[in-house]
Formats: structure tokens, C-alpha cells, sequence
């Protein structure tokens, strides 16, 4: 009987702690000219879910934003990069957990 009780209150602890939500910190790359401004931002329900990432763009004044799903167990600077080939243009790359990459690129024309 205790063990089926501990079992139990394990698997509650289980449950509950994979409930929580999750936030990751704001991560941003400007361009070299620094009139550009990418930031990404995560969230998930639980550990079992994907991030559903925020992709934000600042350019005079103005905001785009978009959103991807990354499979990861967190995002961070070390999973995602920011691969700038001018001031304009940028692929966001996100690494997910099986080591694949989801990338979104950025494009602005003025």
C-alpha cells in the first residue's frame, strides 16, 4: 500500500511540474547599421509542448511580427543564431532538440 501511495504522489509531482508554463528571455541581434532589430521570445505550456516563438522586427518605427514552433528544450543564445548578410536581410536559425534547424529569414525592402 505505501508504495502504491508514493507511486502515485510521484506521478502527481510528475503531472503538475509539467504543467507549469514556460517563458525564455528576450534574445536580439541588430544590424550593423543599428536601425534594424530582430528579438525572438519563447513560450510553452508544458515541457512536453514546443516553443511557440515570438520573431519581432523594429525598423523605423515600425513593428512585424511573426511566430514559429521550435522543438527545443529551451531557447536560448546557444540554440538560436542570427546570420545577417546585410543590413536589411537576416535568417533567424533555431537548433531543436534532434539537432535540426528550423530557420526564418527576414527580408526588408524600402
Amino acid at each position: 500500500m505505501k508504495k502504491t501511495t508514493l507511486i502515485l504522489f510521484a506521478l502527481i509531482g510528475l503531472f503538475l511540474s509539467s504543467c507549469s508554463s514556460e517563458v525564455s528571455e528576450p534574445i536580439q541581434s541588430e544590424s550593423q547599421d543599428g536601425d534594424m532589430k530582430i528579438t525572438v521570445q519563447g513560450n510553452r505550456s508544458s515541457s512536453f509542448d514546443p516553443f511557440h516563438v515570438d520573431v519581432m522586427v523594429d525598423i523605423h518605427d515600425k513593428k512585424i511580427e511573426s511566430f514559429i514552433e521550435v522543438y527545443a528544450d529551451n531557447i536560448t543564445s546557444e540554440n538560436v543564431t542570427f546570420n545577417w548578410s546585410d543590413n536589411r536581410h537576416c535568417v533567424v536559425t533555431f537548433t531543436q532538440r534532434d539537432n535540426t534547424n528550423v530557420s526564418i529569414p527576414i527580408s526588408i525592402e524600402e
